[in-house]
């Protein structure tokens, strides 16, 4: 049986959003039946499950921190604007100075940053920046799918203008990783872009992509940041 402060709501909360994802799969496996309110099973769960799920997170405190790591990221941010890489820059002759400057060669990287940017202000809020290591997760919704056949595609396979392929061409996903690292960091959403140590997902997607749930209905991106445990666990 677990203690008091195991118990306590916000515990018990913590190990709900954790385990929100299987809330009907555990629901159907106990009861052979499928929820007929799907948004009840918050309170069927602690009714029947609570004290059991909080044994084996007592037995296993492990499983508590990597899975509400994985779980509940501490920020999730969702952009609308286009995608800008950075990274290819091109020189030029500064008409006064007679210096060579560099540019990007992108005209996209300035306003996507700050789309950026302004979206991470909005989803912090007050908050402090991240600290500590981190892993994240970025997936772009870069434009609609073309009507014509990529050319990469290969001639042995059937092409078809109802089939659905991922964006294997320009922008480069490192340099829009990099573009919206530096958003981030503009915006305090973390103290360093060196804290990130983990890339759970970086992807490029079509708009309205199916089997995507992070493709939007428009350009931008959706990320999510999740601070990783500092304590080395022995297991």
């Amino acid at each position: 049986m677990s203690s008091p402060e195991e118990s306590s709501p916000a515990a018990l909360r913590a190990r709900i959003a954790i385990l929100e994802d299987g809330l009907v799969a555990a629901y159907e496996l106990v009861t052979d039946t499928v929820p007929a309110n799907p948004r009840g099973l918050r309170d069927w769960y602690m009714e029947n499950l609570a004290e059991e799920v909080e044994e084996i997170f007592a037995r296993r405190p492990h499983i508590s921190a990597d899975h509400a790591a994985r779980q509940a990221p501490a920020i999730t941010i969702t952009v609308y604007g286009t995608p800008g890489p950075q990274g290819s820059k091109h020189a030029t002759l500064h008409k006064q100075s007679r210096r060579v400057v560099t540019m990007e060669s992108s005209k996209k990287v300035k306003p996507w940053r700050q789309d950026v940017k302004q979206a991470a202000l909005e989803a912090m809020g007050k908050g402090e920046p991240l600290d500590g290591p981190l892993a994240v997760e970025m997936v772009f919704t870069l434009r609609d799918k073309p009507a014509s056949r990529p050319t990469w595609w290969p001639t042995s396979a059937r092409w078809s203008r109802l089939l659905w392929w991922r964006p294997a061409g320009a922008p480069d996903l490192s340099k829009l990783i990099r573009s919206t690292e530096d958003a981030l960091t503009e915006a305090r959403a973390w103290r360093d872009d060196a804290r990130v140590v983990e890339y759970r997902r970086a992807a490029k997607v079509f708009v309205g992509q199916p089997g995507e749930p992070d493709a939007l209905r428009a350009p931008g991106a959706v990320i999510r940041v999740w601070p990783l445990p500092v304590e080395a666990v022995s297991r």
